[in-house]
């Protein structure tokens, strides 16, 4: 085991100084440093473990693209694989990066990395270059009576922990008896993001909202719902961006699934195409939704339900700030579809009596939004939930909806979504997407042909 020692590097870390591009260094070297100290707070010394993400398999030996492990990611901007960090809550236990060393022969497939010596040295911690990761990690742990580790199979971090807790009580020697998920330590910190992460989402959207740009000419009868997509993926890949998830495009009666992923139709001139996307630009994720009419105009009860939609969302924005349950936000979104199904005689009687009886989501059936940040659905888990409070650094989606599987009324099925970023900021909220326009008006303007 050989032990490259490198010094602290001195980084400013400026988020006004940030242009298009990866994080600074600096700001990966100060999380480190908050976990320490976070893990050092605690009664009893402990251990936490994270590993870069696995290769995942498509079809024999094939795989899919890589993608990051967030949490890893999050702690070290590292974007290899192969890598393991680990954290001391021991003042005398500096933070260490494990890998193997260089094989000659997946550099001649894959191509050269950065050396795990120029990794370190940019995080200001120790490099350990190891022929058996698994018996450093066990002999790191020792002296430790907790691990926090990471569920993901495949991983050291996850191996460490399966081999601690086979370990018969009688056979451990001053090594950990009691475990934890790293999420623990990382939910608080990942949920609150700082300035560079901020403009780093608002990049994303840029690139989101450019490849939409190219993307609209499309939107014209008997285009179809596949080619759309392609195009809007391609546009962001060519910007530097990759999709952070599978685009939705759905036209008529497909939109009225949440998830729609077939894109097997055409688009008609009478329908309303809905496109719920986002690019991801080092590992930072976006995700907007918008409806545009393929003949170019909102008309008749296509434009009420709109309209009914869109006020829902400017109710629900409005509530957000700092000490706001989700609930909350999610109530004022519910109250005006409530009102607005009402209106287009889907549902009868008084808002309260519908509100309480819950009959609106049968046409509403999910939550105001989520958080957003490295993972499209980031910590936090505040979907579908009542209690949880919004605090200032916050970034989260707001996204009502109404969606018909078949004809109701004067309604033909079909699905309205709209969906913006929103970052919770200490008197309030600012709306990171707000380039793409949402007004009836700027909607028709913005695909007029």
């Amino acid at each position: 085991m050989s032990i490259y020692r490198v010094p602290t590097p001195s980084f400013e870390v400026r988020g006004e100084d940030y242009t298009r591009g990866a994080m600074a260094s600096g700001e990966f070297s100060e999380r480190i440093a908050r976990v320490k100290k976070a893990l050092r707070k605690l009664s009893h010394p402990c251990l936490l473990v994270v590993s870069s993400a696995p290769s995942r398999a498509r079809s024999r030996d094939t795989l899919y693209p890589y993608r990051q492990s967030s949490n890893f990611y999050y702690l070290t901007g590292i974007t290899r694989s192969g890598v393991t960090l680990v954290i001391s809550s021991l003042p005398n236990e500096r933070p260490k990066i494990l890998s193997l060393p260089t094989d000659p022969k997946k550099t001649v497939w894959e191509g050269p990395e950065d050396s795990l010596k120029t990794l370190a040295r940019r995080l200001g911690i120790e490099a350990i270059e190891t022929k058996d990761i698994h018996k450093d990690l066990l002999t790191l742990s020792r002296g430790k009576d907790e691990l926090y580790f990471e569920n993901i199979e495949g991983t050291p971090s996850f191996q460490l922990a399966k081999s601690l807790m086979n370990i018969p009580e009688h056979n451990r020697v001053s090594q950990p008896t009691s475990f934890s998920f790293l999420e623990r330590v990382l939910v608080p910190l990942r949920l609150k993001k700082s300035h560079s992460e901020i403009k780093q989402i608002v990049d994303a959207l840029n690139v989101t909202h450019e490849a939409l740009l190219e993307t609209l000419p499309l939107i014209r009868p008997n285009r179809s719902e596949l080619e759309v997509k392609s195009r809007l993926e391609a546009e962001m890949i060519k910007r530097g961006g990759v999709p952070a998830f599978d685009s939705i495009v759905a036209s008529g009666k497909s939109a009225s699934t949440l998830h729609y992923h077939r894109h097997s139709q055409k688009l008609k001139k009478s329908e309303l195409l809905l496109m719920d996307f986002g690019a991801e630009v080092h590992c930072m994720a976006s995700d907007v939704t918008r409806v545009f009419p393929v003949s170019g105009r909102f008309e008749g009860v296509l434009r009420d339900l709109y309209e009914c939609v869109l006020e829902a969302q400017k109710r629900a924005i409005a509530a957000v700030r700092p000490g706001a349950k989700i609930g909350s936000v999610y109530q004022k979104a519910a109250e005006v579809l409530a009102d607005g199904l009402v209106d287009l005689r889907i549902l009868r009687g008084s808002r309260s009596k519908i509100l309480k009886s819950e009959e609106f989501r049968s046409y509403f059936p999910h939550g105001i939004g989520h958080t957003l940040g490295l993972d499209v659905h980031d910590v936090g888990n505040l979907r579908g939930q009542s209690e949880p409070k919004l605090e200032a650094g916050m970034v989260i989606t707001i996204e009502p909806g109404l969606y018909f599987p078949r004809k109701v009324g004067k309604v033909p099925a079909c699905g309205v979504r709209i969906e913006d970023d929103v970052l919770v900021t200490p008197t309030g909220r600012k709306i990171l997407s707000h380039q793409f326009v949402k007004e009836l008006s700027d909607v028709e303007a913005l695909i007029e042909r």
